[in-house]
């Protein structure tokens, strides 16, 4: 797909936008647990393969209870970078909707 205003082919969709914005917070929320995990380790801190799994599961669970947030986000991306329409321009800033495939 290019661009309708500088046939630039840097073109973002909404659906690609927000599986990366999605990823972006899932992973965010996933480090932010395990720093938490990390952080909290008492001085007998326990075997490395423990400790390994206490950080999955505080990251694991960081991310369930952010999870809120990651759509909010989502959506207030959704809404203020593309205004209703389907793709975004990187190259030139241009919204329009993606062509309608005639199949």
């Amino acid at each position: 797909m290019e661009c309708l205003i500088c046939n630039s082919s840097a073109v973002l969709t909404r659906d690609a936008a927000s599986a990366i914005a999605r990823t972006l917070g899932i992973a965010e929320s996933f480090i932010k647990g395990t720093q938490r995990a990390t952080v909290s380790a008492s001085p007998a801190a326990p075997q490395p393969l423990a400790q390994v799994l206490n950080m999955i599961t505080d990251g694991t669970s960081a991310v369930s209870s952010e999870w809120e947030g990651i759509n909010t986000w989502i959506q207030d991306m959704q809404k203020y970078q593309f205004m209703g329409h389907t793709c975004l321009c990187l190259r030139c800033g241009a919204l329009f909707d993606a062509p309608q495939s005639s199949a």
